[in-house]
């Protein structure tokens, strides 16, 4: 939590700013001077407060608004005047007076009479006093409490001047390890068994290059007198290509290097490779050349694991595998095991993530940008995701961040904003992830996550938390400032030494860029945070030499790097059969004799990496007092996938009985891992625990457990819907079983011989299912299903009935439903209710309702878009008659349908060509779709009333060079902010979401470099240079002609979901004739030129403008 504050002027009153001068003769002590808040009354009642003593008991009491609160517990309430509700309209009478005058917010007196000036405060969170306390403190504590200094931003500093330039808290420095030209480029780094630097140089990076021209490479580095300086450097391997991820152990060095994950041999340590590098995984993505797989660390259960982000798309298997048995990731956390050779995805989702680490108890975090950037990672759990749907069509919802804070403010990531963000934390970028466990710091930050900020060149520094089965994440005060914008922290590490390693790609360029230009490959500083008080010594090891025995020695270490090393020595030595006989029995001699939990998991964590965890001692842990034991004993007692009946029976049992929400997570993980068979008495043991129902990770880990149950056997599935204590899972249960029509028949027989509270959200359910599948056969049951419903005494059963008889084809309430969506006098939520069920079933008597309901502004942008599903040749007519009167969300919702046919199309364009549609109102979005059109006419009639489409490469290097000229400067003095708004919203907004507002086709231009002029020109003149997967648009062509273009945002084996600027419809996939993924942006390449001069240069000054601002007064909302 970030501190308390209040004004300057009051703090430098309450404290006593005569205090601060005194000079003190002793100078091991300093008077400390800290604040208590006591909360005296959580309400409003007023914006001021004052303290006075009002009963003359001589102990001061606090007034605000129209009470007194008696000190000196302040526990006691008096009412001076009757209270009055809160009016904005009187706003001074009911906040300040009640007769007693004008008060302040915040203000300095003696609230508690002990002499001590205290800050008083009342404001819309209630009343509060923060009590000042004062001590004599050592020299040390009195100079962490001091305000931190900050020096200006350097754009670019030598490297022992940006050493220099760090601020770090007292007691700490940053030296200067190593730097250009001794590194370059730097993107990856880990510690061997010496304490030696592997560090990993990127020089293909933003691209994969020719094999010939590749020259990444591998170094290592180290410090041979102990002075923080690299003074030994030696090349490993050369000729590498597009490195992201390095590792040491097992006798050699892995490497991350898309499409490839290498293994390169050196079993004798003499930093010579063996032999070539071996290829022990392929179907590594590189579309997205900064989201490839990363941050390799070794994990406590003997895996290695790493991160890959979400717009690059992997197919990982061994060399030779096919297709179809290749593991699919796109975002998420993967790991491999360096012994057995298996693959698996960890987790899914979440963004960009290039840092993981372990915290004591061994739990995995990840660090993430753009999205929330905190995330406990959980194996089996499917996490928020920065674009894209996860591989599971039926995950229906997933985890979100545990951080209660984020990094950043604002939109874009220009100076101005980085200033905006400063107090937040810098920015939305993160790499790296590293828990301080090094023994050497003071206590405060043992546990502690630190985390790279890259557009805020700085260390952020967070707290987790344990609540519920998982943690919460919140911010601590920054821990590290570069103070040179330059600056780019990409990973840190823990060292033997206890300090902490960072490595710094440094470079002006902080956004992704394909240019190869645009990056400073000439050089890179390694960096090491040291505490100075702790009067670090020189630390030489070489763990690789020590027998066994010291090795389960240093698992007991206070600094965790050494347990992390012994722990993965033993394993390699267990799987070379060198590992010496008695050493089991001595860890489980180590077990035996107990100790703190972290040590206790080391040891655990060790039997298993040594293959010492049979199920005697499995069984053994699970009865352990601790729920992170037993937790621990789950996860690694399943990880080859399989469970003994004996297991099984202790997991029941666990789930039944076991108090602990830690250990009931780690059973939603290990069911993921079982037959499907086995999983059912466990999870209707865990789903009986109805205080899971809010807890942040259990519903959602418990359904993904589930869920391939329904299909299976719904009928056991629906009773178990109808016993869960969970309802997100009980409803998920029944949209699940609701989607499949082998399915069906027993939602419905269930639906029937249910009360009216259960029919409810049942219903409501099977409409969510039915609507994302599209056309459904009604099974047999549904025929005396209908009749039971829609005699309910309910009314809220019969309406939802009728949407869901719709979705099943069951003509009997379309009559019904036609009169309640022309009731203008029904609630609006109920007419579009009945809307969208009549257009599900294709209803063509709606037609003519619907051309009547054009001039209803309540559901006017509604019924547009519903008439393009239905091919009626009077639609354009009357549509284009309405239109000058349509309101504007609904004008474009009416330009999405004319298009969606040929002849359609020509008649607006027609109307366009005669100005009865103003030209300008076509979108980017629409313009590109129809320039990719197949009918002649249309692209004729475009051309006509549009203009080129398409430019030369010749003639866009010109546009280039011109919109340059043009948008100078000068050019953006002159800008009108609020105009450029406004364009914005008719342009660019109908696909783009900027600042919350806008469509959610194309990317979100919050987190995207927009400050720079080059790299708006780049995607307003050559959009389609560059498409991401994700944006890539599908048209879909019905059977009926209809043409539908958007992105694909949800496939399920029989439909497909495409979100367009104006409406997220579904398609059924027996309706669809043809699909077509397009390469090409459906941004035209001329926009600007369609522009006048003055909205060009308005557009971009408001895109390039870090906050949001008002739009002009004549401006639609």
């Amino acid at each position: 939590m970030r501190p308390f504050l209040v004004s300057a002027a009051v703090l430098a009153c309450a404290s006593g700013m005569e205090g601060a001068r005194r000079s003190v003769a002793d100078d091991a002590t300093r008077p400390l001077v800290s604040f208590t808040t006591r909360t005296l009354a959580g309400e409003f009642f007023a914006e001021g407060a004052g303290v006075g003593d009002f009963n003359h008991d001589g102990t001061p009491d606090v007034m605000a608004g129209p009470f007194w609160l008696a000190g000196p517990t302040f526990v006691e309430r008096h009412e001076f005047a009757a209270a009055k509700p809160f009016d904005p309209h009187g706003y001074s009478d009911a906040f300040f007076a009640w007769g007693l005058g004008w008060s302040k917010q915040a203000q300095a007196a003696d609230a508690t009479g002990d002499g001590l000036p205290d800050a008083v405060v009342a404001n819309k969170k209630g009343i509060f006093v923060h009590v000042q306390q004062r001590e004599q403190v050592p020299l040390e504590r009195w100079e962490d409490a001091q305000p931190r200094k900050r020096m200006p931003l350097a754009d670019g500093l030598a490297p022992e001047a940006a050493a220099r330039a760090m601020s770090v808290p007292p007691g700490f420095s940053v030296k200067l390890l190593a730097a250009e030209p001794d590194v370059c480029q730097p993107i990856a780094m880990c510690f061997d068994d010496r304490g030696r630097l592997w560090v990993a140089e990127a020089y293909s990076y933003p691209r994969r290059v020719a094999p010939e021209a590749a020259k990444d490479r591998i170094l290592v580095f180290e410090d041979t007198d102990g002075d923080h300086v690299l003074d030994k450097r030696t090349v490993f391997k050369e000729g590498l290509n597009l490195v992201s991820g390095l590792e040491v152990g097992f006798g050699g060095v892995w490497v991350g290097a898309a499409p490839e994950l290498l293994f390169i041999p050196d079993a004798n340590g003499d930093d010579v490779p063996d032999g070539e590098p071996r290829v022990l995984l392929d179907g590594w993505g590189w579309q997205d050349t900064h989201e490839t797989l990363n941050a390799f660390t070794w994990g406590p259960d003997g895996w290695l694991y790493g991160c890959h982000g979400v717009f690059t798309h992997s197919a990982v298997g061994k060399p030779g595998t096919a297709e179809a048995d290749r593991v699919k990731i796109n975002a998420g956390i993967w790991r491999y095991h360096p012994v057995r050779h298996e693959f698996e995805v960890f987790a899914e989702g979440t963004s960009n993530p290039w840092g993981i680490d372990f915290n004591e108890v061994g739990d995995a975090f990840s660090t993430a940008c753009v999205i929330p950037h905190l995330y406990h990672v959980i194996q089996g759990a499917r996490y928020q995701r920065q674009a894209g749907q996860h591989f599971n069509p039926w995950t229906f919802d997933d985890i979100k961040t545990i951080a209660r804070h984020r990094h950043w403010v604002g939109g874009q990531w220009d100076q101005a904003d980085r200033e905006a963000s400063d107090l937040a934390g810098g920015g939305h970028a993160h790499a790296g992830a590293c828990f301080y466990l090094g023994g050497l710091w003071p206590d405060r930050f043992r546990g502690k996550l630190f985390m790279n900020n890259i557009h805020g060149a700085r260390l952020n520094e967070d707290k987790v938390t344990p609540v519920g089965s998982g943690y919460v994440g919140d911010g601590e005060p920054d821990f590290l400032f570069a103070n040179d914008t330059w600056s780019q922290f990409i990973s840190l590490q823990l060292g033997p030494d206890g300090q902490m390693v960072v490595l710094d790609w440094y470079d002006r360029n902080q956004c992704h860029s394909g240019d190869d230009g645009g990056h400073d490959r000439s050089n890179g500083r390694i960096f090491k945070v040291v505490y100075d008080r702790s009067q670090p010594q020189p630390v030489t090891v070489d763990l690789a030499r020590e027998r066994d025995t010291a090795l389960v020695g240093m698992l007991g270490h206070d600094n965790d790097w050494f347990a992390r090393h012994a722990r993965r020595l033993l394993q390699e030595r267990a799987a070379a059969g060198r590992l010496d006989p008695g050493t089991p029995g001595l860890l489980d001699a180590r077990l035996v004799a107990g100790g703190p939990l972290p040590q206790r998991l080391r040891v655990i964590w060790a039997l298993h990496a040594v293959g010492g965890l049979d199920e005697p001692r499995i069984m053994r842990l699970l009865a352990d007092a601790d729920p992170l034991v037993r937790s621990w004993a789950i996860q690694l007692a399943t990880e080859r996938r399989e469970a003994s009946s004996d297991l099984l029976l202790r997991y029941r049992s666990l789930a039944a009985d076991d108090s602990s929400p830690v250990v009931r997570l780690a059973l939603c993980s290990a069911l993921q891992r079982l037959p499907l068979d086995a999983r059912w008495p466990i999870s209707a043991a865990l789903v009986a625990h109805a205080e899971d129902a809010s807890d942040h990770n259990l519903p959602l880990m418990n359904w993904y457990a589930i869920e391939p149950l329904v299909a299976v056997d719904p009928a056991q599935a629906l009773a178990l819907a109808g016993r869960c204590r969970i309802p997100m899972v009980s409803r998920f249960i029944v949209r699940r079983a609701a989607s499949d029509e082998a399915s069906a028949e027993a939602v419905v027989t269930t639906l029937t011989a249910a009360d009216s509270p259960t029919r409810t959200w049942m219903l409501e359910e099977m409409a969510v299912a039915l609507a994302a599948r599209g056309r459904m056969a009604a099974p047999r049951a549904w025929q005396q299903g209908y009749d039971a419903v829609m005699s309910d005494d309910d009314e809220v059963v019969r309406r939802l009935a009728g949407v869901v008889a719709v979705r099943l084809g069951d003509s009997r309430v379309y009559p019904l439903l036609r009169q309640r969506l022309a009731d203008r006098d029904a609630a609006v939520a109920e007419r579009l209710e009945a809307l969208d069920a009549l257009v599900a079933a294709r209803d063509e008597a709606t037609v003519a309702a619907l051309h009547g309901l054009l001039d209803d502004p309540t559901v006017a942008k509604a019924t547009v878009t519903a008439l393009a599903v239905f091919p009626s040749e009077t639609t354009p007519r009357v549509i284009l008659a309405a239109y000058a009167k349509l309101p504007d969300d609904a004008k474009q919702a009416a330009i999405a349908t004319l298009v969606s046919r040929p002849a359609w199309t020509l008649a607006l364009l027609d109307a366009i060509g005669t100005a009865a549609v103003p030209r300008n109102e076509l979108s980017a979005f629409t313009v590109g779709r129809l320039a990719q059109s197949a009918d002649p006419a249309v692209l004729a009639r475009l051309n006509e009333v549009w203009g080129t489409i398409r430019t030369t490469p010749e003639s866009r290097q010109a546009d280039f060079e011109k919109w340059r000229t043009a948008l100078g400067p000068e050019a953006m003095k002159a800008a009108d902010l609020g105009h450029g708004r406004a364009v914005f919203a008719k342009t660019c907004g109908s696909c783009h979401l900027l600042h919350g507002e806008g469509g959610k086709v194309g990317p979100d231009l919050n987190g995207s470099n927009r400050g720079d002029l080059e790299y708006l020109l780049s995607n307003l003149l050559d959009p389609s240079a560059i498409v991401g997967r994700d944006y890539q648009t599908t048209t879909a062509i019905t059977r009926d002609g209809r043409s539908l273009a958007g992105i694909v945002v949800q496939e399920t084996p029989t439909s497909v979901t495409l979100q367009t600027p104006t409406e997220r419809v579904t398609l059924s996939l027996v309706d669809v004739e043809k699909r077509h993924l397009s390469p090409q942006s459906l941004m035209p390449e001329n926009q600007l030129t369609q522009l006048t001069p003055a909205e060009a240069r308005d557009l971009v000054a408001y895109l390039r403008h870090p906050p949001q601002v008002p739009l002009p007064a004549n401006a639609p909302p």
